[in-house]
């Protein structure tokens, strides 16, 4: 992705280890308008060194519904 004006970065700082997580879409055919969400990491500074690493998982899910089940959403 190139750098542009109209991209939005939105940090989350105070995450609960273990207890919050971050999830977005990828794709929705319903909404084949959205663009996809790049995601990335920094080191921060303001973190102490003696808290707890970061972790990190990443994973991709397709999710398929049926006709009668996505009504129902």
């Amino acid at each position: 992705a190139k750098d542009s004006p109209r991209h939005e970065w939105f940090y989350w700082p105070a995450l609960k280890t273990g207890d919050e997580c971050l999830c977005w879409i990828g794709y929705d055919s319903a909404r084949p308008e959205m663009w996809p969400c790049f995601h990335s990491s920094f080191h921060d500074s303001m973190v102490p060194s003696t808290s707890h690493k970061r972790e990190s998982l990443e994973c991709c899910v397709i999710l398929l519904l049926d006709q009668k089940l996505k009504a129902k959403l």
